[in-house]
């Protein structure tokens, strides 16, 4: 479709196989507003069950900004409706390391790759008899003249009973400004409240994020809050204490530290990995610095300071180790070790 006023076009697709229709669409209005808009519908519930079920995504983006108050703006708006769907948030947990969060809730252009919009928003929410989804998307804007900070965020309640609540989100900051900045900030995040099981979740992870430009910064954190028979609650940034085991009702994924590259070049590496962690029973910190220097003739220098600190309240135990090291190699293989562990 090409006009004055609509610019844009779509892809149907039909897979006999799996008796599902599919459809992505991206138009564009009076050259400005981007509307995408991603369909499934699937004729036969899993197991080979009679009835359907319908997964509806549409998002608009690039209108004229609608002040909020406080200097937000709202920038970006969209829906979403499941019908025998539900929200699946191990998946959605998954795409945190991968960094796709943005591709399923305000991508650019779905018709940049139909197949792979179309497969993200159907893991995303798969077919789940007697399970209805429903959503509301924002994309919410900070700052003047240039946007600082931007939040594309879902919220979605899963029903009927248990209830479910599923929140969504990509933050992006630069801060204090574009031309100087001190943090630049992309933290993706998933999080969930089961009302039938008592618990809340919360998993989040940084990409692309830096500060003043030069030292990449990553990781990842997380927050438990589980009531009944087992109850759990834990948060932390960067995982926990090497002796801490969680629990294994937790359901956490792999938590990588918060790391903070000083240098990180082929030749010199300086990076700073830390962790902070509470539970109902424990406080738990550390750090680690690591050194790597690449030497003339095939020799290297490689070093380490750490710290673990375990604080537990009952029963009472206080666990600390302070490290250190240093060797030199040649060729990988160590010519001289000194270590320090206290």
């Amino acid at each position: 479709m090409d006009s004055d006023t609509v610019t844009g076009g779509g892809y149907l697709y039909f897979n006999p196989a799996a008796k599902q229709y599919a459809g992505v669409a991206n138009l564009t209005l009076n050259k400005k507003i981007n509307l995408n808009a991603i369909g499934l519908l699937q004729t036969e519930l899993p197991a080979g069950r009679d009835g359907y079920s319908l997964l509806l995504l549409i998002t608009a983006t690039g209108f004229k900004p609608l002040q909020l108050g406080l200097g937000f703006t709202l920038n970006g708006i969209g829906g979403l409706v499941g019908v025998n769907r539900a929200a699946n948030t191990d998946y959605l947990r998954g795409l945190l390391a991968s960094g796709q969060l943005d591709q399923l809730l305000f991508p650019a252009n779905v018709l940049d790759n139909p197949a792979a919009a179309l497969a993200l928003a159907d893991a995303s929410f798969p077919a789940t008899e007697g399970r209805y989804v429903f959503g509301l998307l924002a994309r919410i804007g900070w700052g003047a003249p240039k946007t600082l900070l931007t939040l594309d965020v879902g919220l979605i309640i899963e029903l009927p009973a248990p209830v479910r609540l599923v929140l969504l989100g990509v933050l992006r900051a630069t801060l204090p400004s574009f031309d100087k900045p001190i943090l630049r900030l992309r933290a993706d995040f998933v999080g969930s409240v089961d009302f039938g099981a008592g618990s809340v979740e919360f998993d989040a992870t940084l990409h692309d994020s830096s500060i003043l430009d030069r030292f990449p910064l990553s990781g990842d954190g997380a927050f438990r809050l589980y009531q009944g028979q087992n109850p759990v609650f834990l948060l932390t940034a960067g995982g926990f204490h090497p002796a801490f085991q969680p629990p294994a009702n937790a359901n956490l994924p792999t938590l990588q530290r918060l790391r903070l590259a000083l240098a990180d070049s082929r030749d010199f590496r300086l990076v700073l990995h830390t962790y902070l962690a509470i539970t109902s029973n424990t406080v738990q910190v550390g750090a680690r610095l690591d050194l790597f220097v690449d030497l003339p003739l095939g020799f290297s220098l490689e070093g380490h300071l750490f710290f673990d600190t375990l604080f537990q309240f009952n029963p009472f135990r206080l666990d600390v180790q302070i490290g250190a090291g240093v060797a030199i190699k040649r060729n990988g293989q160590n010519k001289l070790t000194l270590q320090l562990y206290l």
